[in-house]
């Protein structure tokens, strides 16, 4: 929530803290865990540590993709997506933010969001993609997004990540 109040050192210290905390839990961790790790990701990238939050991304893309949680994959593509705008890879984003809201069936849940942080960052994200793009361009990612499997979107996700390490 800092984060996306523009609270940048806060958000940044609290993510810290919160990895941190979750790292001393012994295992076998939680499932839940790894979607609120991901979650992570924009506040340490906007507080300046990118690295980590490509780091963490990268165990996101891990831990959420087979867990059994319901839509954690698509919490997981919110959550790169985010990342991805903010490093200024809108088009990435826009085709993930598609991918995040129908792969899987997700657009066909009761509820379309696994956490109300992953429909805080969508909710933020969608307009600012779509104005870096325009509204055609925004469109057509989006839409091939939607066509993407589970599979081919996370793979177009960590391919969007390992790009951010070199």
């Amino acid at each position: 929530t800092q984060h996306l109040l523009g609270r940048h050192e806060e958000a940044l210290a609290t993510a810290l803290r919160a990895l941190a905390h979750f790292h001393s839990l012994r295992e076998p961790r939680p499932a839940m865990i790894g979607g609120w790790t991901v979650e992570l990701a924009p506040a340490l990238h906007m507080g300046g540590r990118p690295a980590l939050a490509q780091q963490v991304l990268r165990q996101g893309g891990t831990a959420l993709r087979r867990n059994g949680v319901d839509q954690a994959p698509n919490q997981f593509l919110i959550v790169a997506a985010a990342v991805e705008a903010l490093r200024g890879q809108h088009r990435r984003s826009a085709t993930l933010l598609g991918a995040a809201r129908s792969a899987g069936g997700a657009d066909k849940q009761v509820m379309a969001f696994r956490t109300p942080t992953s429909m805080g960052l969508y909710l933020h994200y969608v307009p600012l993609v779509r104005a870096a793009l325009g509204a055609e361009d925004a469109r057509r990612l989006r839409d091939e997004g939607r066509a993407m499997t589970i599979d081919v979107a996370f793979a177009h996700a960590l391919e969007g990540i390992e790009a951010a390490q070199n």
